[in-house]
C-alpha cells in the first residue's frame, strides 16, 4: 500500500536552534530526551507492505528568524517527494516579504504559525487578518494548530474564514486537546467543516495520551470521517513525536485497522494528501 505522510519533523541539532528541544524550555516533557536528537528521511522504516511515496514536512523551529534555511536544509537532504510547510509570524508587518522568500523555495505550499490557546487573541489581530487574506492570495495553505475546544478560539477561526473565502486551511491534530471528541467539539468541528474550506489531520495522539489505544483513535477518525467527509481527512504521524508512544512502523500498522473500506483508506491514507498538498 502507498501513503504520503502529510504532518511530519526531521531534525538536525547540529544546523538548526530548535531551542524548544531544550529540557529548561515549554513543552516541560519528562520524556522530551526521546526526541532530542537527529532524524532524517532514513527513519521513517516501514514494512515491505506500505510504501512512502511521499512526505510533508512540518516547520520545527530549524530558525524562525530565517524559516526559508529549514527549507533549503531540506531541500539538500530529502531524497523522497515532499512539500513543505514553513513558520511565518502572523502578527507582523514583515509576512508578505517572509512568505515571497519561501515562495523561491519550490516546495513550499503553505504556513503554520502555532496558535495555540492564544489563537483567538493572534486571528483577531489587524495584521493577522490581512496577512491571511495575503496568503490565501498567494495560494498557500495555513496549518492551524489551535486549541479548537476553546469558544473564543473557534469563532476568531470562524470569522477569518467568513471574511476570507479563498483561504485554505488544514487544521492539525484533529484540533484536539484530548484523545475524546466531546459534544462541544463536535460542534466546532462540524461549524468548521460547513465551510468548504477547511481538511483536517488525525495526528498527535502521543502529544495527548502517551498510552493512547487504537480504540480510541479509531472513534475519533470514523468521527472525523462523518463530520468532514472522506475527501478532507488525513492520517498523519506527527514523527518524531509518536516516539513518545510508538515506532512510525508501528504507528502507520495500526492506522490500518480503521474499519473503513479499502477506498476510504487509501483517501485518508494517500490521494487526500496528494491532492491538498498538491504533490505532481
Amino acid at each position: 500500500m502507498n501513503i504520503i505522510d502529510p504532518h511530519l519533523h526531521l531534525f538536525d541539532l547540529r544546523a538548526g536552534d530548535y531551542h524548544w528541544l531544550n529540557a529548561d524550555q515549554p513543552p516541560h516533557w519528562p520524556d522530551k530526551s526521546v526526541i532530542r536528537k537527529n532524524f532524517s528521511e532514513d527513519d521513517l522504516q516501514l514494512p515491505a507492505s506500505i510504501k512512502l511515496t511521499g512526505l510533508v514536512h512540518l516547520e520545527a523551529g530549524f530558525d524562525n528568524n530565517q524559516p526559508e534555511r529549514e527549507i533549503q536544509w531540506l531541500q539538500q537532504h530529502l531524497h523522497k517527494p515532499f512539500k513543505s510547510i514553513a513558520f511565518a509570524d502572523l502578527s507582523t508587518q514583515s509576512f508578505a516579504q517572509q512568505c515571497q522568500t519561501l515562495l523561491n523555495q519550490g516546495s513550499v505550499v503553505g504556513i503554520r504559525h502555532i496558535l495555540g490557546d492564544q489563537a483567538h487573541a493572534i486571528l483577531g489581530q489587524n495584521i493577522s487578518q490581512q496577512n491571511l487574506t495575503y496568503l490565501a492570495q498567494q495560494n498557500l495553505l495555513f496549518e492551524c494548530q489551535a486549541a479548537l475546544h476553546n469558544k473564543q478560539n473557534i469563532n476568531a477561526l470562524l470569522h477569518v474564514l467568513s471574511t476570507t473565502p479563498n483561504l485554505q486551511v488544514v487544521v492539525n491534530h484533529c484540533g484536539l486537546q484530548e484523545n475524546q471528541l466531546t459534544p462541544t467539539m463536535h460542534q466546532h468541528l462540524r461549524a468548521l467543516a460547513n465551510t468548504g474550506q477547511v481538511a483536517i489531520k488525525c495526528s498527535g495522539w502521543e502529544m495527548r495520551d502517551r498510552r493512547w489505544q487504537d480504540a480510541e483513535m479509531q472513534q475519533i477518525v470514523l468521527q472525523l470521517l462523518d463530520i468532514f467527509g472522506e475527501q478532507q481527512v488525513m492520517l498523519a504521524s506527527n514523527f518524531p513525536l509518536t516516539l513518545f508512544s510508538r515506532s512510525y512502523q508501528q504507528l502507520w500498522q495500526s492506522y490500518l485497522t480503521i474499519p473503513v473500506s479499502e477506498t476510504t483508506i487509501n483517501a485518508i491514507c494517500h490521494d487526500n494528501a496528494k491532492r491538498i498538498y498538491r504533490f505532481d
